[in-house]
């Protein structure tokens, strides 16, 4: 090419002038430095490079050698963390050397817009067809779910008839995601009840030892036939309790009569070796469950009835009712006590009062053998304070909720509320008989976010799991994310000595979506219920349709 040349010469006699000269340079040089190219460090000519070779500067002060890690990053996360190490024989002329590893172990998922590692995705039941409520797990690995389906509806097997406006419904399928059995039952309600919004519904499964499974829904007037024979429902909004053998067949149903609005059940392994089935039921004004008769003191309440498991006999009821909302959520066991979190607005369980400032968190200690009312602990501020769900491990309860005002629930263990509602996590210890918290996580953002599942990550867990929604942005523990829609998804693990953050997932649509139900299978991976009334949502490498619920994996 052509290059122009600005030459200044100082002639002794006749002093200085400017002289213009023209010099062509091919394209493999000639005279002075390649073409385009700066002398090297020295000065001297550097044409002995390869046209179009970058220019090596050297270890000199116009690049300058790293003095830290940081000086050597190249923005990106997942590649792995470049560190500074001008010894290393590797190092480049800055002295960084490239990244060892990713920044996330296989089989872990790599987040590069969040800059962080997550579990690898999966799907189990893709557009189930159905509105899932709960999943739970046998120790074979097969996997039960319990929901509502709307119309004649297969979620996976034979086509399940609905009488009225909907059904309730449990399914069973083998580990790999194969139907093994499926039933369905329901009223003949075509209308449906803003009242009784569970009504025509299954919302709770547990499984036993033996392999029997447990179904809490409710129903309305009419004939439903659980897999028995048809049976006569003619008080408005009946809460059953359905038995099932590991093969489907039909063992048992047991009812409570009367305004049941939700429910939940947990099959009890006592210390003592023995297995009860626990029903939860929150209902409004009367209800009856065995030859107990309840009358409600406000707008909700609830009771807590102990099953035979192998006849549905009603063994044992205690209750919990005030002037404000009461309702239990769920249960877990430790020693031969059963714990019962929920929500309360003062009142009384059994015949102890419960003092509250507001809407508390409550968990309530049962005799596990004759639901004798052991002890009741209230925690929360002035707001609207609960607790959704609870697993034990050992002498530790972890329960799990939503706060819309900060507490204290122990000297030094806070719930801080930032905006909202927010989720929250506690680890509550039994010492000399009671409960004593250990620590709290909260899952602060903007907007509204709660917990709604929890499960332990092996049976000696170092980990508890939680999952829960979150609007517009949300922290569990590994800076904020945001959501694509209304409410997206988290998923997120903590260490069970203090709380601390280990790991944690989200995606979403651009709706409003809905976590129910995390479990564990015995390959360790997690198994979800979930959701999705957008578009968008993907997992797994799928994209999930919208207004569908879905069973999905997690592998940590």
């Amino acid at each position: 090419m052509l290059r122009w040349m600005l030459i200044a010469a100082c002639v002794a006699s006749s002093g200085c002038s400017l002289l213009v000269t023209e010099t062509t340079f091919g394209d493999g040089g000639a005279a002075g430095a390649d073409a385009g190219s700066p002398p090297d460090a020295a000065g001297t000519d550097a044409g002995d490079r390869d046209a179009g070779e970058p220019f090596d500067a050297g270890p000199d002060a116009t690049v300058g050698l790293c003095t830290a890690d940081s000086d050597c990053s190249d923005g990106a996360f997942c590649n792995g963390e470049e560190r500074c190490d001008s010894g290393d024989a590797m190092a480049d002329d800055r002295g960084c050397v490239g990244a060892a590893a990713t920044a996330c172990p296989s089989p872990m998922t790599c987040d590069e817009a969040e800059d962080r590692c997550g579990p690898v995705e999966g799907t189990f039941r893709e557009d189930l067809g159905a509105i899932v409520a709960d999943v739970t797990t046998d120790d074979a690995g097969n996997v039960y779910v319990v929901g509502c389906i709307f119309g004649d509806t297969s979620v996976g097997g034979p086509t399940l008839t609905v009488a009225g406006m909907r059904a309730g419904f449990v399914a069973a399928y083998e580990p790999s995601g194969a139907h093994r059995w499926s039933h369905a039952f329901g009223g003949d309600d075509t209308m449906g009840d803003v009242s009784y919004p569970n009504r025509d519904c299954a919302t709770s499964v547990a499984v036993d030892s033996d392999g029997r499974v447990y179904v809490r829904g409710s129903v309305s007037d009419g004939m439903p036939d659980f897999g028995g024979g048809p049976v006569v429902v003619d008080s408005g909004s009946t809460g059953v309790v359905v038995a099932y053998d590991s093969f489907g067949s039909f063992q048992w149903m047991t009812p409570s009569e009367g305004s049941d609005f939700s429910g939940r059940l947990i099959v009890a392994s006592l210390a003592d070796g023995s297995e009860t089935v626990v029903s939860l039921t929150t209902f409004r004004g009367t209800t009856e469950i065995g030859a107990r008769m309840l009358s409600g003191d406000g707008s909700s309440d609830f009771y807590v009835a102990r099953l035979d498991r192998l006849t549905g006999n009603v063994l044992h009821v205690e209750w919990g009712r005030g002037a404000g909302d009461d309702f239990a959520s769920d249960a877990a066991v430790i020693g031969n006590s059963i714990y019962v979190v929920g929500g309360m607005e003062g009142g009384m369980v059994g015949t102890t009062e419960v003092a509250t400032d507001g809407q508390d968190a409550l968990v309530a200690r049962f005799g596990g053998s004759d639901l004798s009312v052991e002890d009741v602990i209230a925690y929360g501020g002035s707001g609207t304070d609960y607790f959704t769900t609870a697993v034990s491990a050992g002498a530790h309860l972890y329960a799990a909720g939503a706060a819309d005002s900060s507490f204290e629930m122990a000297s030094g263990i806070e719930v801080t509320v930032v905006d909202g509602t927010d989720g929250f996590l506690a680890d509550l210890e039994v010492a000399s008989g009671s409960l004593t918290p250990r620590w709290a996580r909260t899952m602060s953002g903007i907007g509204d976010d709660r917990v709604s599942a929890v499960v332990l990550d092996s049976d000696t867990p170092t980990r508890v799991v939680v999952g829960g929604m979150f609007q517009e942005d949300v922290d569990v523990g590994a800076g904020a994310v945001s959501s694509d829609g209304d409410f997206d998804l988290f998923t997120a693990a903590y260490s069970v000595v203090d709380g601390a953050h280990t790991w944690s997932h989200s995606f979403g649509s651009m709706g409003s979506d809905n976590y129910v139900a995390i479990d564990r299978l015995p390959t360790g991976a997690l198994i979800l219920g979930v959701s999705v009334f957008g578009d968008g949502a993907s997992f797994g490498g799928s994209t999930l349709g919208s207004g569908r619920s879905h069973v999905l994996t997690l592998q940590p």
